[in-house]
Parts: structure tokens; C-alpha cells; sequence
């Protein structure tokens, strides 16, 4: 069955650029969801701070970075997950960004946290101010 394109579907009069946008939006969504895919986490080289774009990838960095809140508010935000590779020889920060509270996993201990020399570090936020850390990180 072809499946009919949703602006093609509108009542006359209807807003067929916020559809077009909305569809954008979506279409490039499902791409990234792609890219990820199940058998591979795609990277990329960044020492800036996380954004949407960070979703499902590795952060390759090279010094420290800070861990903002209200980073993925836009899309809701339980459960969005990404990941950081520190690719140094020395320990690096991630810093706890204004607003945030970040916690190591399995603890009580709040703040800043320090990735080991070549160490992997899961980000996962339970909400828009609680970001939880894991991995090569103390």
C-alpha cells in the first residue's frame, strides 16, 4: 500500500507549512534513528556542550565539557541517553551545568564528576535537572 503524504491528506485551508516542517522534522528523526541503528553508536568529535544532536551517539572529547539542564526540554526528556569518550591520556571534568543536579549512578554524591584517562561515560536524564552518570567516571 503507498502511503499518501500527510500534507496531501489536509482539508483545503489547512496550515501546509507547519505540516511541511512538522514532516521535516520527522523524516530527519527516523534518519538519525537509522544512523544509530543496533549494531553501532556513530561518533562524533566535539569539546562543545551536548544538544539534540548528541542522542544516541558518542561524544569524542579532548577536554572537559559541562552537562547544561533543559538540554532536550524541547523534545520531553525522560530517558534521553548519550554518551562521552574521553580520548586523553589524563582525566578530564564534566562539569555540572547551572541548574543541574548531576549524580553519580549507584550513590548519593552530586557534582562535578571526573572521566578516567580513556574512559566511557553514560549520560542518561530522568529529567530536565537530574542527569545520571556512569561508566569510567568518579
Amino acid at each position: 500500500m503507498t502511503q499518501v503524504p500527510v500534507r496531501n491528506r489536509l482539508p483545503i485551508g489547512a496550515n501546509r507549512d507547519l505540516v511541511f516542517a512538522l514532516e521535516r522534522i520527522l523524516l530527519d528523526l527516523a534518519q538519525r534513528i537509522d544512523e544509530a541503528g543496533y549494531r553501532n553508536i556513530p561518533k562524533f568529535v566535539s569539546n562543545s556542550t551536548p544538544t539534540l544532536e548528541n542522542l544516541g551517539r558518542v561524544q569524542e572529547i579532548s577536554a572537559g565539557i559541562t552537562l547544561p539542564a533543559n538540554v532536550f526540554s524541547p523534545i520531553g526528556v525522560e530517558g534521553h541517553v548519550f554518551n562521552v569518550f574521553n580520548n586523553t591520556g589524563g582525566a578530564l571534568t564534566l562539569t555540572q551545568g547551572s541548574g543541574l543536579t548531576l549524580r553519580l549512578g549507584g550513590t548519593a554524591t552530586t557534582g562535578s564528576r571526573t572521566i578516567a584517562a580513556y574512559g566511557m561515560v553514560w549520560c542518561w536524564y530522568l529529567s530536565t535537572t537530574v542527569c545520571i552518570v556512569g561508566g569510567h567516571v568518579t
